[in-house]
This record gives structure tokens, C-alpha cells and sequence, in this order.
């Protein structure tokens, strides 16, 4: 007989095979009338999570990972209808982060990142070869003396991602200094001689590196 088998849920409990005052129960009252609702087991052991376990986890000290093998998964999507949708980070005593690894983004349609509190760029050392500057990481770029020996510099490589922003900075203090170019991928309002403290500001079109802005200090 292939009939279903039917309980109400204050007649079906599951009890402790060693202790039965241990015992679990089915409320099903939050059900729309007329609907039914499938739980299906994955093929997999482990432990049911309630809510208020996960609450628990990000309230604590521990970090949170989120790992996808897919590298076009979405780890985090925060959907907002009628509400606010968006990740709070509360530092209290200590430091609150949000640390995103090489080759990943936060992605934003329609939405906005509201901050309260300082914005700080981490920077990063450029590397450089045969007139060209290796940008591949970070977006405040500090291009020291160990690598600026008045080189002339044309091109950008690496890290071309196509409305990615950076800032050059010629931190160096002994050197001949360092001459941007349009020679090769860079679009700017002139050629820049950057001496020590000297800023530039680059936009990747997609095609080219736009000079944003310049500060010749």
C-alpha cells in the first residue's frame, strides 16, 4: 500500500532511543492553509542550525569564511524589497573588516556603501621593467626608489580591469625622480615628471589609463 502516511503534529513525537523524556517534535501552524511543505534530507550527516545558532556566530570573535568553487558564485547576496538590505559591521573596542583576496569584488546595483569612519587605502610597491609599471594589486601605488631610477614609464601592466581606479604615489626620497608617458597605454594631459610626493590619479577605461587628476607637490 502506497498510501500516505498522515499524523496531526501534537500526535507524532520522536523520542530518545536511550532516554525517551528526551523528545522531539513537528509544530507545523506557520504553514500557509492549503499548502503543503517538502523538507528533503540532503545526502550528508550533520547537525540541524537554528537562527539564533547563526546570530550567535556572528556576534562572536570567530571569523566567518566563505568559500565557493565556482569562481563566478556569489558568496554573499544581500536582496532588499520593501527594506534595507546591507552588511553592518560594528567594531565596538577593536576593529571591525571586511577583507575581500585578490580577484574578488563587491558588487553594487542600485545600492550604496554608507561609512562612518575613515577610509584607508592600503598600499602596495610597484614593480617596474623596461619602461613599463607593474600595477597588477592595490589601488594606493607607491612607487619607490628602488625601482624609479629616472625611468621613463609608458605603459601600465596587470590589474587592467576596466573601471578600476588607482593612485600613484612616488614615495621615494634618493632617487632621479620618474616621467610618465603617453607612449603607450596611458592617456594623460602631458607628460608628468613625478619627484618625491608627487600623485597621480588613473582611470582604466577599458582600453587605456585616463589621467584623473595630478598633484605635482
Amino acid at each position: 500500500d502506497n498510501s500516505p502516511i498522515t499524523a496531526q503534529d501534537h500526535t507524532f513525537t520522536l523520542e530518545d532511543d536511550l532516554d525517551d523524556t528526551k523528545v522531539a517534535a513537528f509544530e507545523l501552524s506557520n504553514i500557509t492553509s492549503g499548502t503543503t511543505r517538502t523538507l528533503t534530507v540532503p545526502d550528508a550527516d550533520g547537525t540541524i542550525a537554528l537562527a539564533a545558532d547563526l546570530e550567535g556566530i556572528l556576534e562572536s570573535n570567530a571569523d566567518i569564511e566563505l568559500t565557493s568553487s565556482s569562481p563566478t558564485a556569489t558568496a554573499i547576496q544581500i536582496n532588499a524589497t520593501n527594506a534595507a538590505g546591507g552588511i553592518d559591521i560594528d567594531a565596538g573596542s577593536g576593529n571591525g573588516n571586511v577583507t575581500i583576496d585578490a580577484g574578488g569584488s563587491i558588487l553594487l546595483s542600485g545600492s550604496s556603501i554608507n561609512l562612518s569612519g575613515q577610509t584607508i587605502l592600503t598600499t602596495v610597491d610597484a614593480t617596474t621593467n623596461s619602461g613599463k609599471l607593474n600595477v597588477s594589486n592595490g589601488t594606493l601605488i607607491f612607487v619607490t626608489d628602488a625601482i624609479a631610477t629616472n625611468d621613463d614609464i609608458d605603459s601600465l601592466v596587470n590589474g587592467a580591469i576596466k573601471g578600476r581606479v588607482i593612485k600613484l604615489v612616488l614615495a621615494s626620497s634618493d632617487n632621479n625622480g620618474l616621467t610618465l608617458t603617453e607612449n603607450g597605454n596611458m592617456k594623460l594631459s602631458g607628460s608628468f615628471e613625478m619627484d618625491e610626493g608627487d600623485v597621480i590619479e588613473l582611470l582604466f577605461d577599458g582600453s587605456n589609463w585616463i589621467e584623473m587628476s595630478r598633484s605635482d607637490n
